[in-house]
């Protein structure tokens, strides 16, 4: 899976170390966050961009966005923290034209890998865990 953020491509997954990860950064549950937004989303699916990127954003502190985005991608990709608070500063307000989907504002980017994560967990769900006891 992967990411666009501030005109940057991101590989990501989710494991239970990524979620410890984000937890020991920002003591809350990243899975529940996650649904915060999707949540959140689909409640405003009427409402303007605008009302709903106010809404999204306030769900969470960018410095708790940043620690998301830091927490879920690959470890081998050494990206710093200041990396992504640099990128949410970036894209935190509504552009009135883009040509293209790299500079999304970091509330939506969550939205968006909130859904790959939702449709990733229903795919691999019913996967039994292999018997490690042999």
């Amino acid at each position: 899976m992967e990411f666009k953020l501030g005109y940057e491509v991101y590989p990501f997954g989710m494991s239970l170390a990524v979620c410890k990860r984000f937890t020991d950064a920002t003591g809350l549950d990243l899975h529940p966050v996650l649904m915060d937004y999707i949540n959140t989303f689909t409640e405003l699916k009427d409402a303007s961009i605008l009302d709903r990127l106010t809404q999204l954003s306030k769900l969470y502190p960018r410095e708790v966005g940043c620690h998301l985005f830091a927490s879920i991608t690959d470890t081998e990709s050494r990206v710093p923290l200041e990396e992504f608070q640099d990128a949410t500063f970036r894209v935190s307000w509504v552009q009135s034209s883009r040509d293209d989907d790299l500079s999304e504002p970091w509330p939506l980017v969550i939205v968006g890998l909130a859904m790959q994560v939702n449709k990733y967990i229903n795919d691999n769900l019913h996967v039994k865990k292999k018997d490690t006891s042999d």
